[in-house]
């Protein structure tokens, strides 16, 4: 009888300690004050030390003709700019019409990878793009990805991610590809997919990549996702089709080795012909659940230190690792148009986008704090419920986690890094009850950010570690 009353009592205080939604710290206009004209922000990447760096696109008027450049820039923990650089535009390298930076992902050693398209010159269809930077902004090499079609302002770079031996992996568009290159910049190979849009890609554990997007052989669209191997030869693809069709714009890794996409799905109604949808599958892309939400289209999907996501739309939405929603921010959205989020290395989060259009108007951003919790939790006396912790953190190159099970049972702790990869799996056995102690040791990765998981029966914690060297 005891036992069940504290069952409940503790049913009750779990129950009351729910997720609540962050407010804002800062917000940020960027413009000719910071040397840059018209800038507009499309993709961001979080940096190892609370920092942010950014790429979208900047514009000149000149001879009553739009040209736009390719801007990058990298931001501190406060919004302050510590550098900007353009690139193929009428102020860049080059003369270009459209051009554009459209994705961007940190690097291991603290500088940045970024996906361009140049746009085009008249009809004639220029490449896209891949520029790395160093930490200070300095560029470190520039390539070239050639249209394999002929129609102009197609070419682009649409996502970017971080391959082993620090090399790249990126999808272009309209001619859709993935596109592998080493550390210096060059192409390994080129694997060209047909009838499909490629907006999102992550390397997996074992050297393979995985791509979402849009899947349209003729008038249906459906969800895509497909994995490639190291030397990139496809070894499956699936198309998951809802409601009336829909799209995916991102995709991560889960902690059960599947993935997770986020975009939208079509649905019969008048007065919004898209909604929110989310989907994930297992580790050979075949579907587990998915649902759609009362919000417009997710334009962005990134993985949380305590676990979940945080998808964007006109809106912040956090959900867990079931889709389940723990809370919404409204975002003001009269005169801003918002394209990307990211979580900082304080738990925070970090929107950005353009206000007025993207041919004139002022890049936005607006910082917002970490999430509370209704109820400390550290007053929650769930009997299977544990904190892990690392000591030191920052470390450089080895730190110790700490936690304790109130019962024995089947436990694996996984460290990822900021992108969601599987980086190590540091145990995977049955452990006893009471306190435990794991080292880990960091001298084989680079300086950043990673998550150490640790999963037993039916509790979850997540530490975020800081790897400084």
């Amino acid at each position: 009888m005891r036992t069940t009353i504290i069952a409940l009592i503790t049913l009750i205080l779990v129950g009351s300690a729910f997720a609540q939604p962050p407010t804002a710290v800062w917000t940020r206009t960027l413009g000719d004050a910071e040397g840059v004209r018209d800038p507009g922000i499309y993709s961001m990447s979080a940096g190892a030390d609370g920092g942010v760096y950014v790429t979208g696109r900047c514009c000149l008027n000149v001879f009553h003709q739009a040209f736009a450049s390719a801007w990058v820039a990298r931001l501190d923990v406060n919004g302050n700019v510590s550098w900007s650089r353009d690139f193929w535009g009428t102020g860049g390298s080059s003369p270009g019409w459209d051009a554009g930076g459209y994705a961007i992902q940190t690097a291991a050693d603290g500088g940045c990878i970024v996906g361009c398209g140049i746009g085009d010159l008249g009809s004639i269809p220029l490449p896209a793009a891949l520029v790395r930077l160093n930490g200070s902004g300095d560029t470190l090499w520039a390539r070239l990805i050639q249209p394999l079609d002929t129609m102009p302002n197609s070419a682009a770079v649409t996502a970017v991610c971080a391959a082993p031996g620090n090399g790249i992996a990126a999808t272009a568009r309209s001619d859709t590809r993935i596109v592998r290159a080493d550390s210096a910049g060059n192409i390994l190979w080129d694997h060209s997919i047909p009838d499909a849009t490629l907006n999102s890609i992550i390397a997996t554990p074992d050297g393979g990549f995985v791509a979402a997007g849009m899947y349209s052989p003729g008038f249906s669209v459906s969800f895509f996702l497909m994995k490639v191997n190291a030397a990139g030869d496809t070894l499956w693809t699936r198309h998951h089709y809802f409601l009336l069709g829909g799209s995916a714009t991102a995709v991560l890794q889960t902690p059960q080795h599947g993935f997770i996409m986020a975009g939208k799905a079509f649905i019969p109604d008048t007065t919004q012909p898209a909604f929110g949808a989310v989907a994930a599958t297992d580790s050979m892309g075949q579907l587990l659940w998915w649902r759609t939400y009362d919000d417009p289209e997710f334009i962005s999907m990134k993985p949380c230190a305590e676990g979940g996501y945080i998808l964007l739309s006109d809106r912040l939405v956090r959900i867990n690792e079931d889709g389940d929603t723990l809370w919404t921010k409204a975002l003001s959205s009269d005169t801003y148009s918002y394209k990307d989020v990211v979580q900082t290395a304080d738990s925070g989060y970090v929107v950005g986008g353009y206000s007025g259009t993207e041919w004139g108007g002022s890049a936005e951003l607006t910082k917002f704090s970490r999430e509370g919790l209704a109820t400390d939790p550290s007053f929650i006396l769930h009997p299977y419920a544990f904190i892990l912790s690392a000591y030191p953190n920052p470390f450089n190159p080895g730190t110790t986690l700490s936690f304790a099970l109130s019962k024995a049972g089947r436990t694996s702790i996984v460290v990822y890094d900021i992108t969601g990869r599987e980086v190590q799996t540091l145990i995977n056995e049955t452990l006893t009850a009471g306190e435990h102690t794991l080292p880990f040791d960091g001298s084989a990765l680079p300086s950043g950010i990673y998550f150490a998981r640790v999963n037993s029966g039916e509790s979850i914690a997540t530490q975020k570690l800081l790897l400084l060297k």
